[in-house]
């Protein structure tokens, strides 16, 4: 009986300090892609008539769960599963995971690498096609963030992703004799987050 006195103890001061210490988290992140264009245009399907390089920005929502494991000094591994809510061609995924070091009062740094899974979307028809691939992106990300609060953060971040080969369409003007082919590139990725911890 005493034996399962001291264990109950010993669970119940566990269970208390990880409550006290927050040590897992809901987030909220806003996702910005910047995106480079080149458009090629074509006449009889080979003859270039003219080509165009632009920039856009694909917005979208990440949803995630994090846990927050204690390993040395001021420093916490964060493990954070999440789905990206937005552009069809990006949509899917996502693990992140992060070393989290408190800097000074309540700032803090996130270096880690995401490991983003896209399911790829593509939609073709007779004179058009336009998709993306299913795959693997692994972004090396940075943050810095502020706590609002013991249980409430902000941060912003920038990630570093390089695809060349991200999205792909293709039409065909039959009344012009003309084709377009248009590459899209990814170059970076900006976050904005809140975070709640629990």
């Amino acid at each position: 009986m005493k034996k399962l006195y001291i264990i109950l103890s010993f669970l119940l001061s566990v269970n208390f300090i990880t409550a006290q210490d927050y040590n897992r988290s809901l987030s909220l992140q806003v996702y910005s892609f910047a995106i480079d264009v080149n458009q090629k245009q074509y006449f009889m399907s080979s003859i270039l008539k003219k080509e165009e390089n632009s920039e856009k920005y694909s917005f979208g929502l990440v949803l995630s769960h994090s846990w927050h494991i204690p390993i040395f000094y001021n420093n916490k591994l964060e493990i954070k599963p999440g789905f990206y809510f937005g552009d069809f061609n990006l949509m899917g995924i996502e693990l992140e995971l992060a070393l989290r070091t408190n800097i000074v009062w309540r700032l803090f740094s996130m270096v880690g690498i995401n490991t983003h899974y896209s399911f790829g979307f593509g939609e073709k028809s007779n004179l058009s096609s336009r998709g993306s691939q299913g795959k693997v992106y692994l972004i090396p990300e940075i943050f810095v963030g502020l706590e609002l609060s013991k249980r409430i953060s902000f941060f912003v971040g920038y990630g570093l992703v390089n695809d060349d080969d991200w999205r792909n369409s293709w039409s065909l003007d039959v009344m012009k004799s003309t084709s377009t082919l248009t590459k899209e590139k990814i170059n970076g990725l900006v976050k904005f987050g809140f975070e709640l911890r629990y």
